[in-house]
This record gives structure tokens, C-alpha cells and sequence, in this order.
């Protein structure tokens, strides 16, 4: 019989966080290869070294990924999730995929720091191809 979590207990906490790390790494990457197609490939790069049309598009770009990166660095790594000696509440019939402790806060702090940072990125991705221009990428380079 099968129980909830049952299978995440089984696995590492590297395990599961490298999946993770790869998914939300996949994601901002295919949304980035998607949109240089349609920018580069469908439009023929109409608009790529023309003078910018938007600049305050890009430039909060720019501000959401240096937030955004920041944001990462600083508050994911002062995260950690409350033992039941601490004043965590425990869920009643469910079983957690790690035990409380190092494992489940490192876990955390990935999952909302890489959350942080692929935020940006997609946006700086949305500000590529509204504006076409190539500096709106560096902000994707920066998440």
C-alpha cells in the first residue's frame, strides 16, 4: 500500500534537490531558447540592434534581478524550518519527506532561492521579447 511521501522518504535530499534545481533551470532556459526563436527565427531579427523603444522596461528588469538575486542570497539563507520543539506544528496522518533538520532546510532554501531568481529571469525573458533588444538579456545572465 501505497502512503503519501512515502517515495520522497526513500530518496536523498541531494537527490531531490538536484531535481528541482534542474526543473526550475530547464524552465527559465526552454522559455529563453522559445523566445530567441521567436524574436530571431520568426521576426528575422527585426528590432536586435535597433535603439531602445523601452528603457524603463529594461531598466526595472534590470532592478527586479539585482532585487530578486539579492533577495536570494540574503533571505533563503536565513530560512529553516521549525522543529516541533521550536513551536512547529505537526500535521496530523501526514508524513513529511524529511525529517526536520539540515536536510529539509537546505532543501528550503533552494527551492525559494532558485523560485527567487527564476522569477527575474522570466521577466527579463518577457522584456526580451516586448522590447527585441539584446540588453534586456543581461538580466536573464544575472539570475
Amino acid at each position: 500500500m501505497y502512503v503519501e511521501g512515502e517515495l520522497m522518504t526513500r530518496q536523498s535530499p541531494r537527490v531531490v534537490a538536484t531535481i528541482i534545481w534542474a526543473a526550475l533551470l530547464a524552465g527559465a532556459t526552454v522559455f529563453l531558447g522559445v523566445a530567441l526563436y521567436l524574436v530571431v527565427g520568426l521576426r528575422g531579427g527585426a528590432g536586435l540592434g535597433e535603439p531602445l523603444v523601452a528603457p524603463r522596461l529594461i531598466g526595472v528588469s534590470l532592478a527586479l534581478s539585482v532585487v530578486n538575486v539579492a533577495l536570494a542570497w540574503l533571505w533563503a539563507v536565513r530560512m529553516r524550518v521549525a522543529r516541533l520543539a521550536e513551536g512547529g506544528v505537526a500535521r496530523r496522518g501526514a508524513t513529511a519527506p524529511f525529517p526536520p533538520g539540515p536536510e529539509a532546510d537546505a532543501v528550503t532554501r533552494l527551492v525559494v532561492s532558485c523560485s527567487l531568481c527564476e522569477g527575474g529571469a522570466l521577466f527579463a525573458v518577457v522584456a526580451f521579447l516586448l522590447t527585441g533588444h539584446m540588453l534586456a538579456l543581461a538580466s536573464y545572465a544575472l539570475c
